[in-house]
This record gives structure tokens, sequence and C-alpha cells, in this order.
């Protein structure tokens, strides 16, 4: 090691850990930063480029000579062993697989990787103790403490609205869809009395709509028509059909009952006898 790497060396050693509001401003820093190109890296390739864009751009930056990506220098922090030494690429990317595994995984690891560099004596997170690495602050650099508070407030906000997000959305969607079903049902009645009033007068089911004279069911947001021994109700999504609905009548001594089967329609969407 030569004198300059030693000065080096005394130099960060003497510059404080940093805290674990500033190191999630410089995440979320990166995170707006790759999130163009992981999108576009990820879209062709099922997701896997914009894991390997994530994991290249840490990898590289923490084991540079800036040992800090865009987002840590932004914030004035840089990245290196408790030694003081800069990360090699094997290791600057083994803390960076670490890190996707605690992002991705749920709120429970997230804690469990990143939430003990608030509490540990060098601020480290599960990925720093695996690999004998600390972020350390040089003072006076990076953007203002109370800047930091508000770019690390949107992480946060980030995870509160994606839990209402998964929550509320596919909520509406059931709600939405299960309304659809509803009223699909009830623009088919008209076709179930014309069925069972043909089966009551000749003894026969009808195989179409022809058989039924004049009878149509009623305009609709659903297509409703009888074809096939069966009256299909097309459910219609925003732009495109979403799933079916078939209403199969059974002859059974002097009177028909109804079947009820369902296509491309999540079982939560539907009517108890359509399961």
């Amino acid at each position: 090691m030569d004198i300059s790497q030693t000065e080096s060396l005394a130099i960060h050693h003497e510059w404080p850990y940093a805290g674990f509001w500033r190191r999630v401003a410089a995440t979320v820093i990166d995170n707006l930063i790759l999130i163009i190109p992981g999108v576009l890296f990820g879209a062709f390739t099922f997701g896997v480029g914009g894991v390997a864009v994530w994991l290249a751009y840490g990898t590289y930056f923490e084991s540079s000579e800036q040992r800090a990506t865009w987002g840590k220098q932004a914030c004035g922090l840089t990245v290196e062993s408790v030694t003081g030494e800069r990360l090699s690429v094997g290791t600057a990317l083994f803390r960076q697989v670490l890190k996707f595994v605690g992002n991705i995984l749920s709120i429970i690891t997230w804690l469990i990787f990143f939430v003990p560099a608030a509490f540990t004596a060098r601020k480290q997170g599960l990925h720093d103790l695996a690999v004998s690495s600390v972020v350390r602050h040089e003072p006076g650099k990076g953007i203002p403490s109370l800047l930091v508070g508000v770019i690390a407030a949107i992480l946060p906000a980030v995870f509160v609205v994606g839990i209402l997000a998964a929550i509320a959305i596919p909520a509406y969607q059931d709600f939405v869809t299960r309304a659809r079903v509803v009223e699909g049902r009830a623009q088919a009645a008209p076709l179930r009395a014309a069925v069972e009033a043909s089966f009551a007068s000749t003894g026969k089911l009808p195989l179409d709509q022809s058989q039924l004279g004049s009878v149509n069911a009623p305009e609709g947001r659903a297509n409703v028509t009888y074809k096939d021994g069966r009256i299909e109700i097309a459910i219609k999504g925003s732009q495109r059909p979403q799933g079916m609905i078939y209403l199969t009548p059974i002859a059974e001594a002097d009177r028909i009952t109804w079947k009820c089967e369902a296509e491309n329609i999540r079982p939560g969407q539907l009517p108890r006898d359509c399961r």
C-alpha cells in the first residue's frame, strides 16, 4: 500500500458512519436513476435485464475509485471495507445481490436487511455485516439534511401507496366484474323464461334462439345469446370481452334447472352457483 492509499484510509476512518435516513435518501435517488434503463432492459427480457442493470450499476460504482453510486455521491456517502479499503468487484456484487434479495422478498425482509443500519454500532445493514463493509459520510458533503428527509420520505410513501394499491385495485376489479356478471345474468332472464316456456309447451329443450321466436335479451353491457342449447353471456371488460358465463338448461321431469359455468372469470368474482 503506497503513501497516498495510507493517507486516504486515515482520512476515511475519520469520517462518521452514514446515518440511516441519508442512506435511504441515496437509495431513493439511485432507484429514480435506474427506473428508465431498468424498465427498458427488463421489458424485453422478462425482468432479467432490469435486475442485471441494477446489480451492475451498484457493483461498478461501489467498487470504483468513487466508492459510491450516483445516489450515494449526491448524499456525500462512500462504501468501503471496515478497514477502509475499496471493495473488490466480487465483494461489491455480493453486497448488491444481498440488497436485491432484501428489497424484493417482502417488507419483513426489507426490515431485517436494512433497519439494523439504524441501530448497529457501525450503522451496518445485514448486507454490510455479511461482506464486512461500512458506509461513511464525508462531513460537509452531499445534499442538506432537510432535503435528505424530504427524499427519504418518498420511500415509505411508496411502500404505503404500493400496499394500498395491492389491496384496493384487485378488490375494485373484483367488485366491477361481479357487478357485470350480475347484470349479465339479469339480461339473460327473458331468454331463461322463453326456454322454460318452450319446454313446458313442447316437452323438448330448444337448440338455438330461432326456436324461441322473437325473444331477445335486452341491451346492456353483456352480449347474451342462446345457442347450442345454452345461454351464453359474454362479460365485457373495459375494451374487450373479459369472460363468459354459460347457463345450461337441464330437463328434470316437468321442470328445468339451470347449470351455471364460467370461463376466464376468477371464482371470487362469481356467484356461488357458478363456482
